[in-house]
């Protein structure tokens, strides 16, 4: 297509191609400007898809307002290929620009007015959109929002035609109404739009499964998470509106974009903040920045008087942080754009907690009146005026234009030691680039902030795993999070964590290697092999300790526990004392039974003063294992005094107790320990057959067979149970009963070696010569050189003569 002219239209270049077309970009020949074609695809030429291309045209052209693509004519090609003639926009579509993470809370409430201000348009006129998602969302570098695609789009006053393909939509986006395939009216619309502004705050939509069945499952069924449990900064208001317009019930929704935008406009009027409408099109792009400015400056000043100035009494601790005015170089016309620029950067870095950024009108002031305005010559003078008032880091940096073009550094000081901690550079095309230029690189210096203050401070044993992570800051936080989660033991929500880290940036390697550990230790490989997979391809591009950790993703793919330890001994060469690494080293020697080495690892933790309690844990269970049960408990009372408790210490302190005689202390800690595995949601199967086996190797027969009992009750089809149930039977003298439960276990694994060679033994004592037989004969064919094989064989001879 490209270079072909079809009617007075000049194909230039594809744009792009979706369900209901192919879009080119062409050039109108009898007037002379740049427009937008969208062709039906050739293979869809039935009646019903032209009617459908037809009723798109004729909805969109229909109106007129500002947010809503306009559209010229509806043509047809000589070869009977339908096409629309729409309005071509410089700019990109809203999926692309969420494709570098969640946008800024003001930003996205911009956004949402704008479309809610064309759809509004569109019901008043009886139309439906019906396909409302980021990809069909243009924004125009002048950051005017466009509606496009009203092919979904359902004519109230065409019904005939709007009954084909009730549910046509986009799965993640549709309302639970679309997703159920029922009449539809403008308030599914309503639902898209806060899917949309969930997804701008947020960084992803609030129901996404892997399969569309399950999405729409999803929103059906399920509630959207908190978007405060993602992010801090957004107002109630805004998350209010967004969660209103994601209701099940269409009634309990806003009932129509004058109510979404009664409940902005309000909200906005309420906060009087000056300044904010955009400057009116037409001015020149530096009358823009000037107003742009001043309104930056204005509400920054009202910020940080109202919330920074005043005495701090919810986050006294952080790093005061100042940012300066950049250099432009010395032969250039002097503007206002390092102010502008200091002012933006500002506005970026306010709503991380542990940051208190200096108003840079009081900042700019003070330079002044102390060493006579900054130049680079007097840097040694201002870190000094700056240590004067506690500033911890200064971020500066210079503007440099060549031609039409800019280069832009900045870099963050720590005045402490002089040092430059992060640098970062961006060149700029021209002058529209200044903001998303500005946008990028404060994202970028908030990822240096986080990672080399704020986590190597405060989380220093996530150190290795950010040290070559992610550029992506909101996808570190996510990180960041899945590891206090950990820590708190909430599995569920540190799961999900790694998850949106993932999502936010598929390149960050530390939490696909995490995710791996939790999928593998709760069987789900299918998925573990899929991550596992896409770390490999990332290998090439991992640092050393990455690569290492990689390595041993894949040896807990295979259970291969001696890899395990080997890749977890050359990652602590890399970062000796590092928590996260001994914890796991400790867990695989301890499952090797190399007792000593895992009480080595785990004590070296405790010396550290690592208050986690599995670390306790670990250390009492190697010292029980070592047979030092006063040292063991010893641990796992202190392991008792640290919140959140390890179930498992429960259990432990239960064993412990039943040794001493202390049959009642026993029961409260086996109570405990079940009160306290519930609360995380682990199957009530797996419990039960935990204190079963306790219970078992204590030769508590009684209680085993009690718990194995409550176990199969709960998971029937687990092999594993019944044939503890079938050993503690066994035990306790109930040979018939130990009988059926081995038979059970064949039933469900046939290659049970041992419940063959305990059946073996048990018609042999009966003299049932034949199942004796036919047991051990088993019993070889699967395991010929087990630590019973000769015995059985012996045994053999003389029963078959």
């Amino acid at each position: 297509m490209i270079g072909k002219t079809i009617s007075h239209y000049k194909i230039l270049q594809k744009l792009g191609e979706g369900g209901m077309g192919v879009v080119y970009k062409a050039e109108d020949t009898q007037l002379r400007r740049l427009v937008a074609l969208k062709f039906l695809p050739a293979f869809i030429q039935d009646e019903i898809a032209r009617q459908r291309f037809i009723q798109e045209a004729r909805a969109a052209s229909s109106l007129d307002h500002p947010n809503i693509c306009t559209i010229h004519e509806i043509g047809q090609a000589p070869d009977g290929q339908l096409f629309i003639v729409m309005a071509f926009y410089e700019g990109e579509n809203l999926k692309e620009k969420l494709a570098a993470g969640p946008l800024p809370v003001e930003l996205a409430v911009d956004i949402t007015r704008q479309i809610a201000s064309g759809l509004q348009k569109a019901h008043q006129a009886g139309i439906i959109h019906r396909d409302i998602k980021p990809a069909n969302i243009m924004i125009t570098r002048e950051g005017k929002v466009k509606i496009l695609d009203f092919g979904l789009s359902k004519l109230a006053r065409q019904q005939q035609i709007s009954q084909i393909g009730a549910a046509l939509g986009t799965p993640p986006y549709m309302s639970p109404e679309q997703a159920s395939g029922v009449d539809l009216d403008h308030r599914t619309d309503v639902w898209s739009l806060g899917v949309v502004l969930y997804e701008m705050l947020v960084g992803r939509v609030p129901f996404k499964a892997d399969y569309d069945q399950a999405t729409i499952y999803m929103i059906v069924n399920q509630e959207p998470s908190a978007i405060r449990k993602f992010r801090s900064d957004v107002p109630q208001y805004v998350e209010d509106l967004c969660l209103q317009c994601l209701k099940k019930d269409k009634s309990s929704r806003p009932q129509s974009m004058d109510d979404v935008l009664e409940w902005l406009n309000k909200e906005k009027a309420s906060e009087s903040h000056p300044g904010r409408r955009k400057a009116e099109h037409g001015k020149s792009f530096a009358l823009a920045l000037g107003f742009l400015f001043i309104f930056i400056v204005i509400v920054i000043g009202w910020h940080i008087f109202f919330h920074v100035s005043q005495p701090e009494t919810t986050s006294p601790k952080g790093w005061r942080v100042a940012v300066l005015p950049f250099q432009e170089q010395a032969d250039q016309q002097k503007t206002d754009k390092p102010l502008l620029i200091q002012s933006l950067i500002v506005g970026e870095l306010l709503g991380v907690e542990e940051l208190r950024i200096i108003d840079p009108l009081s900042l700019n002031g003070l330079i002044e009146s102390s060493i006579g305005g900054f130049e680079p010559a007097q840097e040694q003078l201002l870190y000094r005026a700056l240590r004067k008032i506690d500033v911890s880091f200064l971020i500066h940096g210079s503007l440099n234009k060549t031609g039409s073009s800019y280069f832009m550094q900045s870099r963050i000081i720590d005045l402490s030691t002089a040092e430059i901690i992060f640098s970062n550079s961006i060149v700029l095309a021209n002058d529209k680039d200044l903001f998303p230029a500005v946008k990028t690189l404060s994202q970028k210096m908030l990822y240096g902030f986080q990672i080399k203050v704020l986590t190597c401070n405060k989380e220093k044993d996530l150190r290795p795993w950010l040290k070559y992570g992610s550029q992506n800051y909101q996808a570190v936080q996510s990180f960041i999070q899945a590891n206090q989660y950990n820590y708190r033991r909430e599995d569920n929500l540190a799961e999900e964590s790694l998850r949106h880290a993932i999502e936010l940036d598929s390149s960050f390697i530390s939490p696909r290697i995490w995710l791996i550990s939790k999928l593998v230790e709760r069987g789900e490989r299918q998925e573990a092999s899929h991550h596992y997979s896409r770390l490999l391809a990332l290998q090439p591009y991992a640092g050393p300790f990455e690569q290492v950790m990689i390595q041993w993703a894949g040896a807990c793919l295979a259970d291969d526990m001696a890899l395990q330890e080997r890749y977890l001994t050359i990652a602590l060469d890399y970062f000796p004392q590092n928590n996260v690494l001994l914890y796991s080293l400790a867990r695989v020697r301890y499952i090797l039974a190399d007792y000593q080495g895992s009480l080595e690892a785990s004590n070296e933790m405790i010396n550290m003063k690592w208050q986690y309690s599995s670390a306790f844990y670990l250390s009492a269970a190697n010292y029980y294992q070592l047979g030092m049960n006063t040292e063991a408990e010893k641990m796992l009372r202190q392991a008792l005094s640290i919140r959140p408790v390890e179930p498992h210490v429960f259990s432990l302190m239960a064993r412990v107790c039943i040794e001493k005689g202390e049959t009642t202390e026993a029961e409260e800690y086996e109570n405990r320990y079940l009160s306290s595995v519930r609360e995380r949601k682990i199957p009530l199967a797996r419990l039960y057959a935990d204190l079963a086996l306790q219970n078992y190797d204590l030769q508590r027969y009684d209680s085993a067979v009690k718990y194995y009992r409550l176990a199969i009750k709960n998971d029937r089809e687990r092999a594993e149970y019944h044939k503890g149930l079938a050993d503690a039977l066994y035990c306790k003298g109930s040979t018939g009963a130990a009988i059926d439960e081995y038979l059970n276990t064949l039933r469900l694994d046939s290659n049970s070696v041992d419940s063959h060679y305990k059946l073996g033994q048990i018609f042999d004592q009966e003299e049932k010569i034949q199942q004796a037989v036919f047991h051990y004969l088993h019993y070889l064919k699967y395991d010929s050189s087990g630590a019973h094989a000769a015995a059985v064989r012996k045994r053999l001879s003389l029963l078959q003569p």
